[in-house]
């Protein structure tokens, strides 16, 4: 009885996601890492795979900012966001990690904690640790910054925003024959319409990239829009990141 009046205590929950058992686990992670009351990323176990678990409180401004936006504007939050962001990016060949499920709790209609759940992506690593590697051999960093260039441009080409799109949110896996880039943490963009454009996401991108690889970049991701059918003119598009990147040095 005593169990049951501290999950009532929770809220409502409500899913987003298939109904499976890896939902019905991922239920029980979420009311335990609730009761805590503060944010939590970890690898869990779900039926003996590992998946990783994200989830927060929704504290003072953040939290009526965000119920405002859903009641108002209908827009989901962020977990949930991300949850359709990464089912958008699959279905389209992307590299990203499966996605599982979301959920949100609510006390009388307001939301007031959130979470993901995402199959772990095996052997990644962050492009910023792969980059960091001085035992990386050129051709293999080439490559690895080459599919990124075109994966990025085809993102753009379909007019999808990753809105956050800095080195620690894309993977890479060594030793895949071919493509080895993931995108995670896409909560804040997504297909148009989007208040930032392709010029903000490189701004992140290549404001950390080290500078002997942004011309190449460029140039990549230029070509790669061409082939997309959907150029861009290259001195602009410097000069629009250039912009772009004052204003994050400025946040």
């Amino acid at each position: 009885m005593a169990a049951r009046s501290e999950r009532a205590a929770l809220g409502r929950l409500r899913l987003f996601g298939e109904r499976t058992e890896e939902c019905a686990h991922a239920v029980e992670l979420a009311l335990e890492r609730a009761a805590r009351r503060e944010p939590v990323g970890e690898f869990v176990s779900v039926l003996g795979a590992r998946a990783y678990f994200k989830g927060e409180p929704l504290r003072g401004w953040a939290r009526v900012r965000w119920f405002g936006k859903h009641a108002v504007f209908f827009r989901p939050l962020p977990r949930v966001r991300e949850l359709q962001n990464l089912h958008w990016l699959r279905a389209r060949l992307f590299l990203a990690p499966r996605p599982i499920c979301a959920g949100v709790l609510s006390r009388a209609g307001v939301p007031w904690f959130q979470f993901l759940l995402t199959e772990e992506v095996r052997g990644a690593e962050t492009l910023g640790q792969f980059l960091a590697d001085a035992r990386c051999d050129a051709a293999l960093r080439a490559g690895v910054l080459n599919e990124l260039a075109d994966e990025v441009a085809r993102m753009h080409a379909l007019r999808f925003v990753h809105h956050d799109l800095f080195l620690r949110n894309v993977l890479v896996v060594r030793g895949a024959p071919h493509s080895r880039v993931y995108f995670l943490d896409a909560w804040a963009g997504g297909p148009a319409p989007q208040l930032r454009g392709a010029a903000y996401d490189l701004a992140c991108l290549t404001g950390e990239l080290p500078a002997r690889d942004v011309d190449a970049f460029f140039d990549r991701y230029c070509a790669e829009r061409a082939g997309q059918e959907r150029p861009v003119n290259r001195d602009r598009l410097v000069t629009s990141v250039g912009r772009e990147r004052a204003r994050l040095s400025r946040r």
